[in-house]
């Protein structure tokens, strides 16, 4: 629990120095907060070593890493773009992971097949809406295609093998961490790509959700 009371505390402060306007504070507090639950994840798979572990340690470090790029897009505006585009693909990869994870460990490529393309079209449909919800997403355009899909799929997948297939604690964990992570990143893409979305209420929601998210999926290893 150690990781977890860690996890809380290096939150409450990165909440507070990103409120501040702390930047480098902000940035240490975050990656501090980020390796909380890695460290939890490594400490389960110790104690709870199986041949999946890894796919979800791999996962959870690319999280660590895109929270450090996203952190520095924050700390250093001048290198926004390399740094936003950087935390994109950090994430995307901790996605592809669980893709990975979710299909060793339950099969059904061909549901994941159709499953992707469903991803595809949704992320395609909410990001086509950026002028009804006043964003605009420029450059990031493409790549937030790519991370909407892999974003949207995990969740999508978890839900259709719980109702088609089995439910376990697995599969929940991973769903209801995974819609965390969606929720956080729906509030996310309102503060980067919107206006005057970067009110205190609008980082701790998203904030809140994105590490109760990353939480939650390395409590799979129990």
């Amino acid at each position: 629990m150690i990781w977890i009371l860690w996890g809380m505390i290096m939150l409450v402060l990165f909440l507070r120095a990103r409120i501040n306007h702390q930047r480098v504070s902000a940035l240490f507090f975050k990656v501090a907060t980020s390796i909380g639950f890695f460290g939890w994840a490594c400490w389960l798979a110790f104690q709870h070593p199986s041949s999946m572990a890894i796919l979800i340690l791999v996962a959870l470090f690319c999280g660590v890493f895109g929270d450090m790029w996203l952190g520095m897009k924050w700390t250093y505006p001048k290198q926004d773009h390399p740094y936003t585009f950087a935390g994109f693909i950090s994430f995307a990869i901790e996605h592809f992971f669980l893709i990975c994870f979710l299909l060793r460990q339950y099969g059904h490529p061909m549901l994941l097949l159709v499953i992707l393309l469903v991803a595809m079209g949704l992320s395609y449909a909410i990001v086509g809406m950026e002028k009804t919800m006043h964003l605009r997403y420029g450059i990031f355009k493409g790549i937030s295609l790519i991370y909407g899909t892999v974003l949207f799929a995990v969740p999508l997948f978890s839900l259709t093998l719980m109702v088609g297939y089995q439910q376990d604690a697995t599969l929940t964990l991973l769903l209801g961490g995974t819609l965390c992570f969606v929720f956080s990143d729906l509030i996310l893409s309102r503060t980067y790509f919107g206006t005057n979305n970067d009110r205190p209420i609008d980082i701790i929601v998203n904030h809140v959700l994105y590490y109760l998210a990353q939480f939650l999926i390395a409590a799979i290893l129990l």
